[in-house]
């Protein structure tokens, strides 16, 4: 089935690495770049982008925490399918067709996330971690791992904009606690750039609060909804690659 999807790239001073984010991505409906007020030339390589690239587009985002500029690509995205990436991280080749052959596989998804490869040196030509990066792989509670039916978000609602950390994790509480149809597969996809000038460096008090508080909302719906407040585990969402499918 043909689908029309639409990515999201929230932007803040990213300036060196936004064009392999970008470059990364395949032929899409439409790339739609958030660009917070920036001290480097990001907002001048997003307009960049646009003349080189069609289905390229730049939005302005008044605050400079994720959760806003995602909820304003989702206001202004087109496509039926949702897929984010951030604007440091770049996609491995054939992600986007694999997890969009598993949405409609029975049974069907309405998410499809995957493992994310962390690494600190890129190889630009291939777009994938370099022969010398050092690498971990494992599966994080990140959109940038995803894709999601528009549909998701008229269920569970947008990014909470007043968590600077964590409004990825708390989205996906939520749409485990809705019970929507969510599939892991084992394999990555998303190669996530570990470099000194990354939000998960800075502020490390902000980000435990935050978190704290994620987990406290989740606690607290969970009651509400009459659900088990035990630790969530994602292991019952894991499934291998359908044979002869390969990144």
């Amino acid at each position: 089935m043909n689908r029309c999807v639409s990515v999201i790239i929230p932007a803040w001073n990213m300036g060196q690495f936004l064009r392999d984010a970008v470059a990364s991505i395949p032929d899409v409906l439409e790339i739609i770049v958030v660009v917070a007020d920036s001290e480097d030339d990001t907002l001048e390589v997003a307009n960049e982008l646009v003349r080189e690239r069609p289905g390229v587009s730049v939005l302005e985002n008044p605050k400079k925490i994720p959760a806003s500029g995602r909820n304003i690509g989702l206001r202004h995205a087109h496509g039926d399918i949702i897929a984010f990436i951030d604007a440091d991280d770049v996609w491995p080749r054939d992600r986007l067709a694999l997890q969009l052959e598993r949405l409609d596989r029975h049974p069907p998804a309405d998410v499809v996330a995957g493992l994310a490869v962390y690494f600190d040196k890129l190889d630009r030509a291939a777009l994938a971690p370099a022969s010398d990066a050092r690498v971990e792989t494992r599966f994080i509670q990140g959109v940038p791992t995803m894709i999601f039916r528009r549909s998701v978000f008229e269920q569970i609602g947008d990014f909470d904009e007043s968590l600077t950390y964590g409004e990825d994790a708390d989205l996906i509480l939520r749409i485990v606690e809705a019970n929507i149809p969510f599939a892991i597969l084992n394999t990555p996809t998303l190669y996530y750039r570990r470099h000194g000038n990354s939000m998960m460096n800075r502020d490390l008090a902000r980000q435990k609060s935050d978190f704290a508080r994620v987990v406290g909302l989740s606690l607290a719906r969970r009651r509400r909804l009459g659900l088990s407040v035990e630790p969530l585990s994602f292991d019952r969402y894991f499934e291998e690659l359908k044979p002869g499918s390969t990144l």
